[in-house]
């Protein structure tokens, strides 16, 4: 992913869960590959997605990280999803 920067595995995958490992190539060598959780629940407002990304190698690369889901994966995916909703 990323033009290559991320590589990792497809750990589950179903129609309402998604895990795969993710491992930077920045990380330390030693540094064990995180893990990527989605789900999706139904919600009153629709779909709700609960994401959970552990095993970062250090604080730094989680608060990295957090910033980095909202700007390029949640606010693209938003702007995505309002541009091709339908129209009445």
């Amino acid at each position: 992913m990323f033009d290559g920067w991320v590589t990792g595995e497809v750990r589950n995958a179903s129609e309402f869960e998604l895990a795969y490992s993710w491992q930077p190539g920045d990380w330390p060598a030693n540094a064990k590959a995180s893990e990527v959780h989605y789900l999706l629940k139904e919600d009153e407002a629709g779909t709700k997605v609960i994401l959970k990304h552990t095993g970062f190698p250090d604080e730094e690369q989680m608060n990295s990280h957090r910033s980095g889901w909202a700007d390029f994966f949640f606010t693209p995916m938003e702007d995505y999803i309002m541009v091709t909703e339908p129209q009445p």
